[in-house]
């Protein structure tokens, strides 16, 4: 694809296409950060633990106004994000600067094969990032000094492994997982100290990365084996590792495979759609007509499947039966395309995708089970 895709992620795919008779089990969270704006553009951050992970003051959770602004921290981020998109465009030069092979991060899922010190100076260059976009986050002085103890409580936090952690910043998209802690000691005169993927928080610790988008209501499954179906696009069936998934698939559901439209529009088009979890893996593609772009997805015939189609199958059983329709494998997904997304419906608590160990062209999800 040469169309240009933000990477910013959809915080409500679903358009809350889901409903819960009761809320869903989850283990408490060590620790809950949040972002909002205040008054004059400034930002105000907060955090609570769940374990008593930290001193809890009298009001419940610690405060701060920030001293950065939020126009300086959306640039600091769009930023790190530049700086991650380098990373996976990476292109290694001979002496004579001249390219000895195009993008290897790209084409690589797993850099394990690739020469140690060369991924190493990337990974070093993209931890020194995101641990400046932590500092000036934090960074700052105020009258009653607030701010430093906030600072001080959440950077000690921080430095643990393994925590269960929600950001929630619905005004400022910050790449949380992408953030490092400890990245001042990483290099101690010239030569690297420590391992640069263990920095970012993504890595040590389990993230929840949302904006408060998601509605609590969600679909409490009442059978003990989940039911879905895989959606595919045949002319991909040799990409790597795609029947490993596939087989994945076959052992962990009832697993429905379909490969054609014809398949998969009656089944669309059921009041009921009884899946927990649609998975596709085919070709997106965006169509054009008097001026107008949309996205589509196509299996292994020529139909175009759009947002619209999807709809005028599912709308008229939104209200009574919602249900979890997909969860798309068909890069690029597009906001539009991804309407009717929504997440499985065996209780479980919110998760997200998170750039852990930048080890690839994508980032790598981290999540507690």
């Amino acid at each position: 694809m040469d169309h240009p895709i933000d990477l910013v992620a959809d915080q409500d795919p679903s358009r809350s296409y889901r409903l819960l008779p009761a809320p869903p089990a989850c283990a408490p969270r060590e620790l809950t950060v949040t972002l909002r704006k205040a008054p004059r553009d400034s930002l105000q951050i907060s955090m609570w633990s769940e374990t008593g992970l930290m001193p809890q003051p009298r009001g419940g959770s610690h405060h701060a106004l920030l001293t950065i602004d939020a126009d300086r921290l959306d640039k600091l981020s769009a930023r790190l994000i530049s700086r991650w998109q380098r990373f996976v465009q990476f292109t290694p030069m001979s002496e004579t600067n001249r390219p000895r092979e195009k993008d290897p991060y790209k084409r690589h899922a797993d850099l394990s094969g690739r020469p140690k010190s060369e991924v190493l100076a990337q990974v070093t260059d993209l931890v020194r990032e995101g641990g400046y976009l932590l500092t000036e986050l934090l960074a700052g002085e105020d009258e009653d000094g607030g701010l430093p103890r906030f600072r001080s409580h959440l950077l000690q936090a921080l430095k643990y492994q393994n925590l269960r952690i929600r950001f929630d910043s619905p005004d400022v998209g910050v790449p949380w997982p992408m953030l490092a802690v400890g990245s001042e000691s990483l290099l101690a005169d010239g030569r690297l100290t420590d391992d640069p993927f263990r920095l970012f928080l993504g890595y040590r610790h389990q993230i929840e990365a949302t904006a408060g988008a998601h509605p609590d209501f969600w679909w409490v499954a009442n059978r003990g084996h989940a039911v879905g179906s895989a959606n595919l696009d045949d002319d991909l069936k040799n990409v790597p590792l795609a029947e490993d998934v596939l087989g994945l698939l076959r052992n962990r559901l009832k697993l429905t495979e379909r490969r054609f439209s014809h398949d998969l529009l009656p089944e669309l088009a059921r009041p009921v759609l009884d899946e927990d979890l649609m998975y596709f893996f085919c070709h997106g593609a965006y169509e054009e007509q008097g001026g107008h772009t949309w996205h589509a997805l196509r299996l292994s015939d020529d139909m175009p499947i759009d947002e619209e189609l999807v709809n005028s199958f599912r709308k008229p059983y939104s209200r009574a039966h919602r249900r979890p329709l997909v969860c798309p494998a068909c890069p690029p997904p597009s906001s539009d395309m991804v309407r009717s997304v929504s997440w499985p419906r065996r209780s479980r608590c919110h998760r997200c995708s998170a750039p852990s160990s930048p080890t690839g062209s994508s980032p790598v999800t981290s999540t507690k089970g």
